[in-house]
């Protein structure tokens, strides 16, 4: 079974990346981890040993681990340390009911793709080429009111359709329909939501991966001198987090 990446490194992922690591909640992106470059590299090489490289021209390692069902990647590409948190497939709460991954950062795109399933037998999806028998009434009953509306007789070629520029106003007039049968403002919807997509399932991710990153601040030891992916630390700080969750690197 494959497994998906369920952040795509939307502000859900990284307020817990900023949280555990202690950066500013209102970091932008995960740029900010790249003044731990080095010291990351020090830390997770020492603890776990060298990593994965993927690429030898773009990237300084890799290092996959195992943590409940998800797999978590620390990964140092040219700039900064990536974290990314993969989930199988039928686990993946960006797939649930078969809704398109990379529309799933949005709620809006979840209750979009919720209301067209309920009312799939009048959506139209103009790039179907097998429809049902009233799937094609529905297009042919929305295509004699396009042609009464843009004054469209029987006289009219696929040449002339075309030269007169009707696709593309075809091509609206289905998007303006199947909008219409959604009915959702979208600013509306995102101001009561928010922009990124949870449930009960990218809680439970998210909770897993503050714990796995709270797992990377404890230290290791230099003699007496205490690190953690952070760097130098003060291991009073952070012994609290050792053995807070079971992980294992995966080979």
């Amino acid at each position: 079974m494959g497994k998906f990446n369920i952040f795509q490194g939307n502000n859900l992922i990284k307020g817990v990346i900023a949280k555990c690591l202690k950066y500013e909640p209102n970091q932008e992106s995960t740029w900010f981890t790249e003044d731990i470059y080095f010291e990351a590299f020090f830390y997770l090489s020492k603890r776990f040993g060298q990593p994965k490289i993927l690429d030898d021209y773009k990237d300084g390692g890799t290092w996959n681990f195992s943590v409940k069902e998800y797999t978590i990647r620390l990964h140092l590409n040219s700039s900064w340390l990536e974290v990314i948190i993969f989930g199988d497939e039928h686990k993946n709460p960006m797939s649930k009911n078969n809704f398109r991954n990379y529309s799933m950062r949005s709620p809006y795109m979840v209750k979009y793709w919720r209301e067209q399933i309920l009312k799939k037998s009048l959506f139209i999806d103009m790039f179907k080429e097998k429809r049902t028998k009233s799937e094609t009434k529905v297009i042919e009953n929305l295509f004699e009111k396009f042609k009464k509306e843009h004054n469209i007789d029987d006289t009219w070629t696929d040449e002339k359709f075309k030269e007169e520029g009707k696709e593309n106003d075809w091509f609206d007039y289905v998007n303006n329909y199947n909008n219409s049968l959604i009915n959702i403002n979208r600013d509306e919807f995102e101001k009561k939501y928010g922009s990124d997509y949870k449930n009960a399932k990218t809680k439970h991710a998210l909770k897993t991966l503050e714990q796995f990153l709270n797992n990377m601040m404890t230290p290791i030891y230099v003699r007496d001198v205490a690190f953690n992916i952070k760097g130098n630390c003060d291991s009073r700080e952070f012994n609290k987090y050792i053995d807070n969750i079971e992980i294992k690197l995966k080979k």
